[in-house]
């Protein structure tokens, strides 16, 4: 068989056809005749150089990027090309040749196809091989290279081709293999030759990788190896150090190599072990080979490299606080639920009397300030490690802030209450007084602007400052942090913040001691001083534990923020649970049940200050105790009392017997005195009478005078 062409389509202008041609032999008996072999005829098969240039459009780009074939007779004159290969290698244009117009064989005269000058397709090949004045590249030197190549044998070389609308030539391999049989055609594939240089790309997505750890440190890493050249590779490890194990399917390349498609990609995954290494830094290299995945006429056999840099540090100990801090949230937590219940509660009950009697705007300023003093865990758990260094910094300083700020803050309410109490049961003048709510705001303004003004100079002179200091001086790799402050000076302002703080706890001790014989109905001043005790013996108890376990952050942020919780909670709960309690134990007994201090003022416990006299200021009046239930108005008015609200108590139960025996006395001065106004009495009727007497005498003496000098008509006229 052998192959015709191609040649014009006839009936199809524009066209054209390879006619494949094969001789047809006999063997037999036909009318008579034996045949043995024998040649009878030609047989042919006519195929569309459209349909086999479309097989070279599915070899575009097959090879490398860029590629694409052709197949051609030895002298180059296209068999079979694609329409995109005619654009990349063949002008723009066709050219004004004759032989381009197609005649009607039936007359010559009538033109079918006229092909000049027209935009160049594959048909149009067949009048212009690439020796015939194609100048994309030196044609001629691939058509003497291929004579030099026997039928069946291959060869290449390497072509400059400008391609069409280009203007600078590029460097292609052109290999080209001769056929054996049927046709002298040649098959021609052009490449780009960097592209066919490369065509075997693998490389990993980092040429060197770094990394640190600490001693003993198991570090876990991965590197992705990418194939991006256009032929299949199979690759497996070559070199790499003891320190470094593969993992997953990177272990399994050790023993099989896998083959690594073009455009796919593996992720080589490891870990580096610092148990055997010395601090210190260690570099090596990782090598994989790539080989070509059994392609013929291919020998690639390369490896692809990357460094690994291990920096491998003594461990450090940092003491940090770590998830720890979750115990202290949930602490703040129940000490912030705690006091926005009371809050709650206080609030509902606002008018009750046992409210009213406990100043309600004092105890929810004594629940603001616990909440401001628990919120102080939020930043006592702040390090180096959660948050940056200057967070850290800044919570350093507001620590403090916030611990004095809500110390103050619900102190002051312990502290007014202790004082109003005593200033009242502790009157030996026997004087009515009135203790109302800005007298009890006096001790918050003080402690308030000493605290706030240390804590300001504090601030901007030295703030504190979180730093990392070494457990031992001597060993560089255990360490913890810390609040510290530069200035040595700046202890004073600390412990002038603590002296303020710790000297107004003393001062509510002894007030509460004070108070510790009044009624608890009344008062709630033994659970202020048991508060108030509380709050000394943890103080003095845990601060000097502070100092003990600083070293430890994990120890030291526990006993801080439990220290907080114990000093919130038990102010909360002895303030708080007496009071609920005593309410709810009275809310259902009619005779305790409160008027508004509107309208005076009612106690109903006849072991609470019998003989008491209430101010009611409203009415101006005092009323006496005399029984249960019972208050007797008095007679006295004080037309000089104040309408300002709070209770005014004229007498106490604690200086009652002082008073009767007073009482005695000044009942016996006052006998003597009505006696003595008695006497008065009579000696000013005597001389009332007297004075009388002698008023008449001299009157009728001046009217003696009178009537002997002067003349009857002045006497007439004086007498009218």
């Amino acid at each position: 068989p052998s192959f015709v062409g191609p040649y014009p389509d006839i009936a199809i202008a524009g066209h054209a056809l390879i006619t494949a041609v094969a001789p047809v032999y006999y063997t037999g008996e036909f009318k008579n005749y034996s045949y043995n072999d024998t040649y009878i005829a030609h047989t042919g098969l006519d195929i569309s150089m459209d349909s086999v240039s479309a097989l070279f459009t599915d070899l575009e780009d097959a090879l490398v990027e860029g590629s694409f074939a052709l197949l051609v007779n030895t002298t180059l004159s296209p068999v079979a090309i694609s329409q995109s290969v005619v654009e990349k290698i063949y002008p723009v244009r066709t050219g004004f040749e004759h032989d381009r117009i197609t005649y009607d064989t039936a007359n010559l005269t009538n033109i079918l196809d006229d092909r000049r000058n027209k935009t160049y397709l594959v048909s149009d090949t067949l009048h212009q091989g690439l020796l015939q004045g194609v100048p994309s590249a030196n044609w001629s030197s691939l058509a003497e290279s291929i004579s030099n190549v026997a039928r069946g044998e291959r060869g290449y070389m390497v072509l400059n081709i400008t391609l069409t609308g280009e203007t600078e030539a590029v460097p292609y391999y052109v290999m080209f293999d001769r056929w054996e049989y049927v046709s002298d055609w040649v098959v021609l594939v052009l490449a780009p030759v960097d592209k066919v240089d490369n065509a075997v790309s693998v490389e990993f997505s980092s040429d060197r990788i770094e990394i640190e750890a600490f001693h003993g440190e198991l570090i876990h890493s991965s590197i992705t190896l990418y194939n991006s050249g256009s032929l299949d590779v199979r690759v497996k490890p070559s070199a790499w150090p003891t320190w470094l194990v593969f993992e997953e399917e990177a272990a399994a390349l050790i023993g099989s190599p896998i083959t690594l498609a073009r455009g796919a990609s593996i992720e080589i995954d490891f870990r580096l072990e610092t148990r055997n290494l010395e601090a210190g830094i260690s570099i090596s290299t990782v090598a994989f080979r790539v080989v070509d995945d059994g392609y013929t006429d291919c020998f690639y056999d390369r490896d692809v490299t990357f460094e690994t840099v291990l920096r491998v540090k003594s461990k450090i100990d940092q003491n940090l606080i770590g998830s720890i801090v979750i115990a202290g949230w949930v602490l703040m937590a129940i000490v912030m639920a705690n006091a926005l219940a009371f809050i709650g509660w206080t609030l509902y009950y606002w008018e009750d009397r046992i409210i009213k009697c406990s100043q309600p705007r004092f105890l929810v300023m004594l629940c603001s300030g616990t909440i401001i003093m628990s919120s102080a865990i939020v930043t006592i758990g702040i390090d180096d490690d959660n948050s940056s260094l200057e967070a850290a910094d800044k919570a350093c300083m507001a620590t403090p802030w916030l611990i004095s700020m809500g110390f103050i803050t619900s102190f002051s309410a312990l502290f007014s209450k202790i004082w109003r109490i005593n200033k009242i049961f502790q009157n030996p003048s026997f004087r009515r007084i009135t203790v109302t709510e800005a007298d009890v705001l006096v001790p918050f303004l003080i402690l308030f602007t000493l605290n706030f003004a240390l804590l300001l100079t504090w601030t901007l002179y030295d703030p504190l400052r979180y730093e990392r200091l070494r457990v031992d001086k001597s060993n560089p790799l255990v360490t913890y942090g810390t609040c510290r402050f530069e200035k040595e000076s700046t202890v004073g302002l600390a412990v002038g913040v603590l002296a303020v703080n710790f000297g107004a706890i003393i001062l509510a001790c002894a007030q509460a001691y004070r108070a510790r014989e009044i009624s608890d109905e009344f008062s709630e001043s033994k659970w202020v001083g048991v508060t108030v005790a509380s709050w000394l013996q943890v103080i003095i108890v845990g601060l000097p534990v502070i100092f003990l376990v600083k070293e430890n952050p994990t120890a030291t942020y526990m006993l801080e923020t439990t220290l907080i919780f114990v000093a919130c909670t038990s102010l909360l709960l002895f303030i708080f649970v007496p009071k609920i309690l005593f309410q709810r134990q009275h809310a259902n007994d009619p005779n305790s049940r409160a008027s508004k201090f509107g309208s005076g003022v009612r106690i109903f416990d006849p072991d609470v200050l019998p003989g008491v006299k209430v101010y009611n200021p409203q009415s101006g009046s005092a009323s006496r105790i005399d029984s249960l239930g019972s208050i007797t108005p008095s007679s006295e008015k004080n037309a000089n009392c104040s309408s300002a609200l709070g209770i005014r108590i004229v007498s106490s139960p604690g200086i009652m017997s002082s008073v009767e025996q007073d009482n005695e006395d000044l009942l016996s001065q006052v006998q003597e005195m009505q006696k003595r106004i008695e006497q008065l009495e009579q000696e000013n009727a005597t001389l009332k009478a007297v004075s009388h007497e002698v008023c008449e005498q001299q009157e009728k003496a001046k009217e003696n005078v009178v009537s002997s000098e002067v003349p009857e008509e002045q006497k007439e006229q004086h007498e009218t």
